[in-house]
């Protein structure tokens, strides 16, 4: 058993994608060195203590505001570890929020069409349909009534430009690993 992962193999580990990954290894939350060859390798210590981390439930168990109305909520994303991460950070804002979950855009525009959420938070980057082709049918289906829509996204500012734009309607986009408290904050502005 080596002691070392590749960037793919601690993305499947971690349940995210590859640029999440190294993401975090810039951000230096996992222990990496480079190869001779410009390989990256990670501590496999370093990868399972994240995994196992106490460090993301201790930054959400504080009730950043008061009590509010119940607000709907959809997460879109086919990583379930963000998933989780931001069902954490809406309740730690929003206590009493109906939070539903759908793993692609499809799935998605199943759940709009049954009962649209307040609040849409989905990755750009997602398989069958993708972030942007889901926004584009849900403002189509659901005109001005759309709900709040905010885009998290691990491609960086160059690779978005590459992308289809982000239509004026989207409230922000949140750029992965995501930054708890920024998002936290845009949400607090939408009670």
């Amino acid at each position: 058993m080596t002691k070392y992962y590749t960037t793919g193999q601690a993305a499947k580990i971690l349940g995210v994608c590859i640029r999440t990954v190294q993401l975090w290894v810039e951000d230096r939350r996992i222990e990496s060195w480079k190869t001779s060859g410009g390989h990256r390798r990670l501590s496999r210590e370093s990868v399972h203590a994240h995994l196992n981390s106490d460090r993301l439930s201790n930054a959400l168990t504080t009730d950043l505001s008061p009590h509010t109305a119940t607000k709907q909520f959809l997460i879109v994303d086919d990583s379930k570890t963000d998933s989780r991460l931001l069902t954490q950070i809406i309740l730690m804002v929003f206590p009493d929020a109906d939070i539903a979950e759908a793993a692609d855009g499809f799935e998605a525009l199943i759940r709009v069409g049954k009962k649209p959420p307040d609040i849409l938070i989905t990755d750009l980057n997602m398989p069958n349909m993708n972030g942007l082709q889901m926004i584009e049918a849900i403002h189509k289906q659901l005109g001005d009534e759309k709900p709040t829509l905010i885009i998290t996204t691990a491609y960086d500012a160059e690779e978005l430009k590459s992308l289809p734009p982000i239509p004026p309607y989207v409230t922000s986009v949140f750029h992965k690993p995501l930054n708890i408290d920024l998002l936290s904050k845009c949400l607090t502005q939408l009670k």
